[in-house]
């Protein structure tokens, strides 16, 4: 119960300073008119002078010129990673052939754990990235 009271003093003290901010920000906001600025030294402006924004062009936002888009699915930069040769049948299940490795149900390769082995596709898995490799006929 005590722990419950100081943490609510404490959010009740954080809200309070907050408002107070907000509120002489808007009070200090309507009593002060802007200012203009006065430069003295001309070199001042001459450095700056890069910021001219005035000739700039717009920002470009077709897909080829972002580069690394945050958005952009990744998931198949993964499937050059690996090459499946062949896929054989046993009474026990499939073995699939991936980078010369014989590969089963649950073994790792490049970190990937093998999930599914078919009769013509083999299903890896790496936390959410999902490959499915399948056999060129």
């Amino acid at each position: 119960m005590k722990r419950e009271k100081i943490t609510l003093g404490f959010f009740i003290v954080v809200l309070l300073a907050l408002f107070l901010e907000l509120f002489l920000g808007i009070i200090t906001g309507i009593n002060s008119k802007p200012q203009p600025v006065v430069t003295q030294d001309s070199s001042i402006t001459e450095k700056f002078s890069i910021l001219d924004t005035s000739s700039s062009e717009p920002i470009k936002l077709s897909v080829n010129s972002w580069g690394r888009d945050f958005f952009h699915n990744r998931s198949n930069i993964y499937v050059n990673s690996f090459h499946l040769t062949g896929i054989t049948q046993f009474n026990n299940g499939y073995k699939a052939i991936i980078n010369d490795q014989i590969i089963i149900e649950g073994n790792q390769i490049e970190n990937f754990k093998v999930a599914d082995i078919t009769k013509n596709s083999v299903l890896l898995k790496w936390y959410k990235h999902s490959v499915t490799l399948k056999l060129e006929e």
